[in-house]
């Protein structure tokens, strides 16, 4: 399966990295997971959705309504999503989601820029993005 989905920052924020060419399939058991860490939060979880190796994505619109109801769950914070680029699709994609179905989407170029935004809108995370930061930048 290309996608891997672990804890960021624990019970805050997930990082979910999607690569090489993801199925729908891949897709629908990425979302189950991430619904369970969704359903088992006592408050609002972010998504880090990282798309810098991926290669291709399922464009069945059909098939990708099934996974709304988790972009609509109640502890569901901010989807942020790395690494589209020039990809016209995934753009164009991603920005129908968030308009037609008012989900909080944002698109960004790279983990650095998503942890800034995520620090912007949600101050609770700024100790957390630091140090991580501070890691990140050592290596």
């Amino acid at each position: 399966m290309p996608s891997e989905i672990n804890w960021y920052i624990p019970n805050r924020v997930l990082y979910v990295r999607e690569y090489g060419a993801l199925t729908l399939d891949d897709t629908l058991a990425t979302n189950e997971q991430a619904r369970e860490h969704l359903d088992g939060s006592t408050r609002k979880l972010h998504i880090l959705i990282d798309h810098t190796d991926l290669e291709s994505a399922p464009r069945s619109l059909s098939g990708l309504v099934k996974t709304l109801d988790t972009f609509r769950h109640p502890n569901m914070g901010w989807f942020v999503i790395i690494g589209h680029g020039s990809n016209r699709y995934f753009r164009a994609l991603a920005q129908f989601i968030t308009h037609f179905f008012g989900i909080s989407m944002r698109e960004v170029d790279s983990l650095d820029e998503a942890l800034a935004f995520l620090v912007e809108i949600d101050e609770d995370l700024e100790p957390f993005t630091e140090h991580r930061l501070a890691h990140h930048h050592e290596g």
